[in-house]
């Protein structure tokens, strides 16, 4: 674990095991009330014992101040457990009021109203519930946002990823992380931008602008294309991810989250799948070189000055009119060959490509006003490429980022929360590079919403799930 992250650990060992050791994964409901009679009993003598040491001072080193000393540093850590236990009942209560899937039963399965209810005072009650559960689930939680939802409201940020809002000033010494690599931070945080965003208020469930000057918010660039923005009013931390930049430096995810939290502090993450914690379209069958050009085309996109034609080989020419991504017009150029645009993927001919783009128009990174030139791509290139060989092509494991899985993994060991929040049915895959899949809380938003081909998708990658398949990092 990194010393940083280790800092914002919200417990000592012996609390953990305290709670851990009363109340195992398997029979948590069952042992619960039991943990907690236990431990608020040996609390309750603590106590009085240390009623009778009045003069305990800090220059004091006589045997009843040193006993006292270590009686309440055991209160500490007993009322640390209590109060976990107190979270599993709380968390077990609230779970009861959402809606069980029938999908399958080696999975706990759950619906969540948010975007389908009478009023704002049940949005807001849904809005605790669902913060309530990640607060304090042991176990990873994987949410499934609604696509519906979201398209229906023009794909802004008021119907998008539900992010519950931490006052600062509040009671809750909890920060909030949210990584994606859609949030569009260059085009502000309100409720009506194009966005992903759904960041609520737990006292009011009113949207929160995320926009610098609003609420505290300001902004900040880390490594060479992630932008940050964080708040002195809100204890939210809201990442525009960058896929490159998880790739090529093993500490990502860990240095922003140690840079922007506090020790002492609980912490829930909220990670996007595809193109943030997963490389997208990798293509089976072809090197980490040649996916690595995929990746990067996908972050590149070319501003025309003015339309233009542009053809490729014996392929249908295609115009280009506005800024367009590298990765599409090669999808455009494919015109739906699919062995096309598999074989597409090489050295060669990415070179070729971008070589006769930079000559008819100007490629920039996404979200940067940056030029760059055919020398300075294969730049970038090399330098991501040693990258992969230096780490032993280590870098990513079935196309999910290590420095993800190491960011988990830590998270995980401090007792923090982790919640993946995706669109798609991709999240297995990362399930499966981290933990095991029974462990995992799925939690699906407005399930009765979906299009009958996502809820076909859903429930087929768990249908042909076997006992025996089953198993994690």
């Amino acid at each position: 674990m990194s010393a940083a992250l280790a800092d914002v650990t919200m417990g000592q060992d012996q609390q953990k095991s305290d709670a851990q050791s009363l109340w195992g994964r398997t029979s948590r409901k069952a042992c619960i009330h039991r943990a907690r009679t236990e431990l608020l009993t040996e609390l309750s003598t603590l106590t009085d014992d240390f009623t009778k040491f009045k003069h305990l001072q800090s220059d004091h080193s006589c045997e009843d101040c040193i006993k006292t000393k270590k009686q309440s540093d055991r209160v500490a850590a007993l009322m640390s457990a209590t109060a976990a236990v107190g979270d599993a009942s709380n968390h077990n209560s609230v779970l009861e009021t959402f809606v069980p899937l029938d999908v399958n039963a080696q999975f706990r399965m759950f619906d969540l109203n948010i975007y389908a209810l009478p009023d704002p005072a049940h949005l807001l009650q849904r809005l605790k519930d669902y913060y309530a559960i990640c607060k304090t689930s042991p176990d990873l939680v994987c949410t499934t946002s609604c696509f519906t939802a979201w398209r229906k409201a023009g794909k802004t940020n008021g119907s998008a990823k539900l992010i519950p809002g931490i006052p600062a000033d509040g009671s809750e010494n909890v920060r909030v992380f949210f990584f994606d690599d859609n949030i569009n931070l260059h085009l502000g945080g309100t409720h009506d931008i194009d966005g992903i965003c759904n960041l609520r208020d737990i006292t009011t469930g009113e949207f929160v602008d995320f926009s610098v000057g609003q609420n505290g918010f300001q902004a900040e660039r880390a490594f060479k294309h992630t932008t940050i923005h964080h708040s002195s009013e809100y204890n939210n931390v809201l990442v525009q991810a960058n896929i490159l930049d998880a790739f090529g430096n093993p500490d990502y995810f860990s240095k922003i989250i140690s840079q922007y939290s506090k020790p002492g502090e609980k912490l829930i993450v909220f990670m996007d799948v595809n193109g943030t914690a997963v490389f997208e379209d990798t293509i089976n069958g072809k090197s980490a070189s040649d996916n690595l050009l995929s990746i990067m085309f996908s972050q590149l996109e070319v501003r025309p000055d003015e339309p233009f034609s542009f053809a490729w080989g014996s392929q249908p020419p295609v115009t280009i009119e506005k800024p367009t991504e590298l990765r599409q017009i090669v999808k455009q150029i494919s015109n739906k060959d699919q062995e096309f645009y598999r074989n597409f993927w090489s050295y060669e001919s990415c070179h070729d490509l971008v070589e006769q783009l930079t000559k008819q128009s100007n490629i920039r990174w996404r979200q940067s006003d940056e030029h760059l030139s055919l020398e300075s791509f294969f730049e970038t290139y090399e330098g991501y490429l040693s990258e992969e060989v230096s780490r032993s092509g280590e870098a990513t494991a079935d196309g999910v980022c290590k420095s993800w899985i190491t960011c988990y993994q830590e998270l995980k060991a401090a007792g923090h929360s982790t919640v993946l929040n995706s669109y798609g049915v991709d999240t297995r895959r990362v399930i499966q590079q981290c933990d095991n899949e029974q462990n995992v809380l799925y939690i699906n938003i407005n399930y009765e919403m979906w299009g009958k081909r996502d809820v076909d998708a859903w429930t087929a990658q768990f249908s042909l799930v076997k006992p025996d398949a089953l198993g994690g990092a």
